[in-house]
């Protein structure tokens, strides 16, 4: 299966670790460490890459999209899935709290 794992850019209004220091997408790098043997995996950083996600999604063809994102970043990524035609999945403590206003209508 070929995956797609990425981290979003920040938002421009959001104070983050990221306007002090770069720092890896460490939660898709541990992601990758598990599936990389089995799948075809690779990570999207859109902190610096300047390619657009649809363009990525097209060259690269995933059977699987993971997104990264802070609390902030929640409406972000649903248009991507509206976007871009793949389901999004949300996870942490947040998203189990609020999970009806995340649900997007497929």
């Amino acid at each position: 299966m070929k995956i797609l794992l990425v981290r979003p850019p920040r938002i421009k209004k959001a104070i983050t670790l990221s306007d002090f220091m770069f720092s890896e997408p460490l939660g898709l790098e541990m992601i990758y460490g598990v599936v990389k043997d089995n799948h075809n995996v690779e990570i999207y950083d859109m902190v610096i890459e300047t390619k657009s996600l649809s363009k990525k999604i097209k060259e690269f063809k995933p059977n699987l999209v993971g997104v990264t994102s802070l609390c902030i970043d929640v409406n972000m990524i649903k248009n991507y899935g509206i976007k871009n035609i793949f389901r999004i999945l949300f996870g942490s403590i947040k998203a189990m709290g609020k999970y009806i206003r995340l649900m997007i209508k497929s």
